[in-house]
C-alpha cells in the first residue's frame, strides 16, 4: 500500500510569486477557458506549438514543486482545441480553484 502524497506544494509564497511564470499560474493566465472538474480543473487554451512548450514546460516544473498533481493534455485537430487537466487526490479541486482565483486573461 503506498501513502497518499500530501496535498502540498514545496515552494515559499515568495518563490511562487517570484517563479510564477513558470508555473500553472503563469500558465492559466494564457487560458481561453477554465473548467471545474470533480477532482481540478480543465484549462483551455489556443492550440499552438509555443503552448504546448509552455505546457511541457510547466509541467515538469510543477512535478518538482507539486507531485501529488496529475496532468493530461488533449489535442483534438478537428476542434482547434488544447487542453490541460490538472487533477490530484480530494481536496486538489478546492486548492487550484483558490489558486487560479484569478480573472481569465484576454
Amino acid at each position: 500500500m503506498t501513502t497518499p502524497l500530501p496535498i502540498a506544494c514545496t515552494l515559499s509564497a515568495a518563490d511562487l510569486l517570484a517563479q510564477r511564470d513558470t508555473l500553472l499560474l503563469g500558465l492559466a493566465d494564457h487560458a481561453v477557458q477554465r473548467m471545474p472538474l470533480p477532482s481540478g480543473i480543465r484549462l483551455r487554451f489556443a492550440p499552438t506549438a509555443e503552448r504546448m512548450r509552455q505546457i511541457d514546460a510547466v509541467v515538469r516544473r510543477e512535478r518538482e514543486c507539486c507531485p501529488f498533481l496529475e496532468f493530461r493534455v488533449g489535442l483534438a485537430l478537428g476542434d482547434r482545441s488544447l487542453t490541460l487537466d490538472v487533477t490530484g487526490p480530494d481536496g486538489t479541486a478546492t486548492l487550484l480553484a483558490e489558486l487560479l482565483a484569478s480573472p481569465l486573461a484576454a
